[in-house]
C-alpha cells in the first residue's frame, strides 16, 4: 500500500484473505461505495421513505454486493462493540431499526440475489476503509492535513483492519 506509514501485518493478511476468497462478480452495476445510513435522506412525512442518496464521488462500476457489504459491515446494533470515533451508524443503536440480518434478508428477498459471499464484501469494506484511513493518517503525519482528527486515523485504521481480520476468519456479522 503506497500510503503505508507503519508495519501492519494484519493489513497484508486480510489482503491475502480477500485475494484468496474473491467471489465471481455476479451483479454488475453502479456501486455507490459508501452506502450507509449517514449518506441517505428520508422524506419528512410518514411513512418513512427514502428521498435521496448522497455522496456519490466514490461511485464506480462493480458488483452490487459491494454496497450491501459496506452497509452490513457498518450496520451496528444494540450490544455490538463500538468502533470508537469511527462508528458510521451510531443512531442505529437507539433502537427502532431492524437487525443486520433482517436488512440483509430483506435485500436478498427483494432482489433475488444470493448473499452467499456477503462476508467477503463486509471484509472488503472494512479493509478499504482502513486503507483510506491510513492514507489520511499519513497526510496528517506529514503536515498536509494537520489536525487531531487526521492523526486519529492511526487508531481508526488499526481498528478497521482488526475488525476486518476478526470477520474474515469466521465470525458472523461485523459487530
Amino acid at each position: 500500500m503506497a500510503s503505508r506509514t507503519r508495519d501492519m501485518p494484519l493489513f497484508d493478511a486480510v489482503a491475502d484473505w480477500l485475494h484468496a476468497n474473491l467471489p465471481p462478480a455476479r451483479y454488475t452495476g453502479i456501486v455507490h461505495s459508501d452506502f450507509r445510513l449517514g449518506n441517505v435522506m428520508f422524506a419528512r412525512e410518514a411513512p418513512a421513505r427514502l428521498a435521496a442518496v448522497l455522496d456519490w464521488e466514490l461511485a464506480a462500476l462493480g458488483d452490487l454486493l459491494v454496497d450491501v457489504g459496506y452497509l452490513s459491515a457498518f450496520w451496528v446494533q444494540p450490544g455490538d462493540p463500538k468502533l470508537r470515533m469511527f462508528e458510521l451508524g451510531d443512531v442505529l443503536r437507539l433502537g427502532g431499526f431492524g437487525t443486520r440480518e433482517d436488512m440483509v434478508s430483506r435485500y436478498a428477498a427483494k432482489t433475488g440475489r444470493s448473499m452467499e459471499h456477503l462476508r467477503f464484501y463486509e471484509v472488503l469494506a472494512l479493509w478499504r476503509l482502513a486503507a483510506m484511513m491510513e492514507a489520511n493518517f499519513r497526510r496528517g503525519s506529514e503536515g498536509a492535513a494537520v489536525s487531531e482528527y487526521f492523526r486519529g486515523f492511526a487508531t481508526g485504521a488499526a481498528e478497521m483492519i482488526e475488525r476486518a481480520a476478526w470477520l474474515a476468519w469466521g465470525h458472523e456479522g461485523a459487530g
